[in-house]
Order: C-alpha cells, then structure tokens, then sequence
C-alpha cells in the first residue's frame, strides 16, 4: 500500500537530525520567506498529508518532497548551511528513487 510506504518515508526523514530544518513549518511571522515562497512545504505537512492518504500516486509524494528542497534554495541563496541540507534532501531522494 503506498499510504503505508509514504508514512515509512517521511517518518525516517523525521527521525534525520541532519536535515532539521525541513521538520515544521517555517513560521508565519517570518514574513520575507512567505513573500517569496508561494507554496512553503515541510515533513510535518507530507505527513499530515500521507496520514490522510492524499497522496494516490507516488509522483505527488515525490512532488511535495522536492518542492521542500526547491524551496531551500530559492530562499536561502546567502545561507549556505542550509543549502546543504537541501543537497543532503535531494541527495536521499534520489537514492530512493533509484
């Protein structure tokens, strides 16, 4: 069932200290990434919306999970510890998807 291999998914990325920043939201109150991000995602929500079985193809798991990285960068351009985070995301994706 794939509700049950996305929940295995996004619970193992929950559980990677190393990549933290994509665990919750980014807060409302900061009002530059909200300006600039027009779709924010995080493993909270991916698991929210796994949990509600949302996701019916693997491709749109797979989508919310990029957009996390996509949006990585396009934020946080000046910040490099981040971005390797987001290399190190996309990097275990890729090795998922394979």
């Amino acid at each position: 069932q794939l509700g049950a291999l996305f929940l295995h998914v996004i619970n193992n990325l929950l559980k990677r200290p190393d990549i933290y920043i994509f665990h919750v939201p980014v807060l409302p109150s900061d009002q530059n990434y909200h300006n600039m991000i027009e779709n924010p995602m995080d493993f909270q929500k991916i698991r929210a919306k796994a949990q509600r079985y949302l996701y019916h193809r693997r491709r749109e798991f797979q989508e919310d999970i990029e957009l996390v990285y996509d949006n990585c960068y396009t934020f946080n351009k000046s910040f490099p510890d981040y971005l390797k985070q987001a290399d190190l995301l996309e990097t275990v994706v890729e090795v998922v998807n394979e």
